[in-house]
């Protein structure tokens, strides 16, 4: 304890925060500071006119428990906000944003301070009703029931990036949810999905993991696998020994053989045959979960795969197409053949697939790959499948392998784990899956990050453009699914148009025309009008919105440059996108700082000495038309 306060003293005399478990100190946190830093200047997030000094920066200093406690939880809860925000909260917040924020959050800390606790890990349900009694009835007449509101709030919204903090709050604030605190009217959509979302911190942590099964150590698996059928095959069986002394002559060569592939992924790696039947179950399962999230197919479609029911179409630039063929039963009585494009992933998962299930297919003499037993026994090497009778994974046994798979992962493999989540009870369990949520969040996340990343490694955008080009493309609920979670998406995005808007933080042609538009329509700046009146102007138009990389895309077909030399000409091609000379495109706050970016790569090219003429005439102008751009954003 006396080292660790020497430690903390330290760090608080240079000014630095203490080491936090989830974010590295040297990491960038705005143009002038990192996170490790006492005080983080925020100047270069704020674009917004009028904005007092003060709220450009943040004193981690001023918070208790400086470099550690209260002061990194919330340095750690900043970072999140601004940056990975977890999925219940959509989208990053703007830096003006998590100042009021930490502000509130401040107070929190400072109470539970004065009750003599160092951290937000020590808050109990006493503390939280003690606070909000402070607030309440602190200060002779107390907080207003809005601000009130709003602190509390955010002290579960605090909770929510429990999985971002090193030292968060232990449990459920208050015991209880906060709309059993503070009433809400709500109205819920009948015509909602009722089908829960994978949230994306679980989704993410466990596709990253089934991939790296399937693109990384299937290949040790398998040929581990393979060793131990080699031995039982080549020197058990000849040898006459009974199945009980086989199974001991295993044990002792299993240590030797596994001894020289070693599986570094598990915490303690192998020793016995057993651990290789475990791994190749967890195979299977991730095998499964690569081709439901990625392929878009429902169960009923992936029971019905076959060996060799992908094909490849190659183009003359080189460019392989992948398609599978499986039989789609919904709404067919008995189901008939269909194929459609998936990446080359999918196609990974199947080839193992293959493997895994080679010797009990040709027993069983059906080319079906998901083939089950009933038993524990399905890999084993010394069981003789002729005339074993084989049936199909029924889908409450697929679902059983696949938390079956979440658990091994948390369990026995050295990766972080994949996160818990917390019911409307404030229940903290295990995430419990089905199997139509993979096929809906597939959904979720292309309509709402078409650039973003899964795992890692599989772009969104990527996974839309196969899926499109295949059977989902023309499956009329599968267009409906993605329809409606583009719709929810449109509705967020146009609020945040709006608040771009509102706040002046828009560029490019038709930025600037919205902006005109709007001061036309209503005799004012939209700077003077609430975001929630820009974004019913903006729904009303009838233009469609599309989500680009560097920018939004209103999509006016008669003025679309990316469409010209396209054959479809109803949606824009955004990876053509020229939104410094196409009058369709509005830049906004999110996509400013890659405009911001482009122009301070192309000045220091422009600059650079062995640079040649012609390439800093060209730099240059490609420069001019990037400043254009940046100098025009929140004018």
């Amino acid at each position: 304890m006396e080292v660790q306060a020497i430690h903390q003293q330290v760090l608080g005399m240079h000014g630095r925060l203490g080491a936090s478990r989830f974010v590295e100190s040297d990491k960038p946190v705005s143009r002038d500071s990192v996170f490790g830093d006492r005080r983080w200047d925020m100047t270069s997030l704020v674009t917004l006119p009028g904005v007092k000094s003060y709220q450009k920066s943040w004193d981690f200093g001023s918070v208790p428990g400086f470099p550690y406690g209260f002061a990194l939880s919330l340095a750690e809860y900043a970072d999140a906000r601004l940056f990975v925000p977890v999925v219940m909260h959509g989208r990053e917040a703007t830096w003006l944003t998590v100042h009021n924020e930490l502000v509130a959050l401040r107070s929190f800390a400072e109470y539970s301070h004065s009750q003599g606790l160092k951290g937000f890990h020590q808050v109990d349900v006493v503390i939280c009703e003690q606070y909000l009694r402070s607030l309440q009835f602190g200060d002779a007449k107390g907080k207003s029931y809005e601000r009130t509101r709003y602190m509390v709030r955010l002290i579960y919204q605090l909770w929510d990036y429990r999985s971002a903090i090193g030292e968060c709050l232990p449990s459920l604030p208050f015991g209880r949810p906060f709309e059993k605190l503070f009433k809400k009217a709500s109205t819920p959509n009948s015509e909602e999905n009722a089908t829960p979302i994978i949230p994306e911190p679980i989704y993410s942590a466990l596709m990253s993991a089934a991939l790296d099964y399937v693109l990384d150590y299937s290949h040790r698996i398998i040929e581990a696998w393979q060793g131990l059928q080699g031995v039982w095959d080549n020197d058990v069986i000849p040898s006459g020994l009974s199945l009980s002394g086989g199974k001991k002559k295993l044990v002792r060569v299993a240590i030797e053989l596994l001894s020289g592939s070693p599986a570094t992924w598990r915490t303690l790696g192998w020793a016995k045959y057993g651990d290789v039947y475990e791994e190749l179950q967890q195979l299977r399962a991730a095998c499964i979960l690569v081709i439901l999230a990625f392929s878009g197919i429902r169960v009923s479609e992936l029971l019905s795969l076959e060996a060799g029911c992908y094909v490849a179409d190659e183009f003359e630039d080189g460019h392989i197409r992948y398609y599978i063929n499986t039989r789609v039963h919904k709404h067919r009585e008995r189901g008939s053949k269909d194929s459609w494009v998936v990446i080359d992933e999918v196609v990974r998962a199947i080839q193992v697939l293959e493997a895994l299930t080679a010797r009990v297919r040709k027993a069983a003499k059906d080319e079906r790959l998901m083939l089950a037993d009933g038993t524990n026994s399905f890999f084993s090497v010394h069981r003789m499948c002729d005339g074993l009778e084989f049936g199909e994974l029924t889908t409450g046994a697929l679902i059983y392998q696949i938390q079956t798979f979440r658990n091994h992962c948390n369990n026995k493999l050295d990766r972080p784990s994949i996160p818990d989540w917390t019911d409307e009870n404030g229940v903290t369990k295990p995430w419990s899956f089905n199997s139509r949520q993979f096929r809906r969040t597939l959904a979720r996340f292309i309509a709402r990050q078409p650039f973003g990343v899964i795992a890692g490694l599989i772009q969104y955008k990527h996974l839309e453009v196969a899926v499109f080009q295949g059977y989902a493309g023309t499956e009329p609920e599968w267009n409906k699914l993605l329809e409606q979670e583009k719709v929810l998406a449109s509705v967020d995005i146009l609020e945040e148009v709006a608040m771009d808007l509102s706040n002046g933080q828009l560029a490019g042609d038709f930025g600037i025309k919205l902006k005109e538009e709007f001061a036309a329509e209503f005799r004012g700046r939209a700077e003077d009008f609430s975001p929630s009146q820009i974004a019913k102007w903006l729904a009303s138009s009838k233009k469609s919105l599309f989500v680009g990389k560097f920018n939004f895309c209103f999509f006016d077909p008669s003025k679309a440059l990316c469409t010209q030399e396209s054959v479809r000409a109803d949606r824009p091609t955004l990876n053509f996108c020229q939104p410094d000379k196409c009058s369709n495109a509005c830049i906004g706050k999110r996509h400013i700082f890659r405009w911001e970016a482009q122009l301070k790569q192309a000045e220091e090219f422009a600059a650079h000495p062995k640079t040649s003429s012609v390439q800093r005439e060209l730099l240059e102008r490609e420069a001019a038309c990037l400043r254009a751009v940046v100098i025009t954003f929140g004018k």
